[in-house]
């Protein structure tokens, strides 16, 4: 469950990284944070709220829909989740150089005018969004999981990505972690890519299998004989890139499209945006000098 374990951990720091922006972006006005921690906690509980939303909704669908329903919104909600994934990867490429002056501005934009709602509205996004994202990849990942099996496994790994994002995000303010961000984003943002395009292999097998999608070719190639997916470490190759060593044509050319897509959408919305993300990480002692 390597896969569930970066996503929720990534997902999970980026809203500890909002989080500590705004709490540092206080800080600066004295006298400002003991005011606005309400503020922050009230959007904080609202972005949980709205991911327990749609986690609920879709346990409802998924025990209401039956047969080819169920089957169709499973596999929407694969797609969906890997389409996430990808727009998250190329949101922080194109905002994260400025998302720190840029919420900055936003909380002192909200001092100035007296009111605290903005700071609010700021924390509901960033946890609602990250966790919405979560939910639906967990979602997804969880029908398989279900199938083999493996669903306490899976919330093992859930529950330890955010523990680990927790604690990186600990050890960041108090200065006790120094990362490129640079770096951090680059190798996270690639390992969240592969799953995603796990995601794309998982549902075009499963349009192939219902009939939806022809297979064109039933089997490009074979290579059980390197790494075959039946066993425990092919299994978890599998399970974390969407490796198949006996894939139809379709699969391979909805795999290749993918990360041609992505490709190319990175090429876009790298378009004047500079050099990415920030250098590095600051502390919130260091962000308050």
């Amino acid at each position: 469950m390597l896969n569930v374990f970066l996503v929720v951990w990534r997902e999970s720091f980026e809203a500890v990284l909002v989080l500590g922006i705004l709490a540092a972006a206080l800080r600066k006005q004295p006298g400002s944070f003991a005011r606005a921690r309400s503020f922050l906690l009230m959007g904080v509980a609202g972005g949980v709220v709205l991911a327990c939303l749609l986690a609920g909704g879709l346990l409802f669908a998924q025990s209401e829909l039956q047969g080819a329903m169920l089957e169709w919104f499973q596999t929407s909600i694969l797609f969906v989740a890997a389409t996430l994934i990808v727009h998250t990867c190329l949101w922080m490429r194109a905002h994260g150089r400025n998302l720190k002056r840029n919420m900055e501005r936003s909380v002192s934009g909200a001092l100035d005018r007296g009111s605290l709602w903005p700071v609010a509205s700021l924390a509901a996004l960033a946890i609602g969004r990250e966790g919405m994202e979560t939910v639906l990849f967990l979602y997804g990942t969880g029908l398989e999981a279900m199938e083999a099996g493996e669903v306490s496994a899976l919330a093992v790994s859930a529950a330890g990505g955010f523990a680990v994002a927790l604690g990186t995000g600990w050890l960041l303010s108090r200065g006790l972690l120094i990362v490129s961000r640079a770096w951090f984003f680059r190798i996270s943002t690639s390992c969240l890519l592969i799953i995603a395009g796990g995601l794309i292999v998982q549902a075009t097998g499963r349009l192939v299998q219902e009939g939806v999608l022809p297979a064109l070719q039933p089997q490009v190639w074979d290579t059980s004989w390197l790494l075959d997916e039946s066993t425990t470490f092919g299994g978890l190759v599998s399970m974390f890139t969407g490796y198949q060593n006996a894939p139809s044509l379709m699969v391979v050319l909805c795999y290749v499209a993918f990360w041609g897509c992505c490709l190319g959408a990175s090429i876009w919305s790298s378009r004047g945006v500079g050099n990415g993300p920030m250098e590095s990480f600051s502390s919130p002692s260091e962000s308050s000098s």
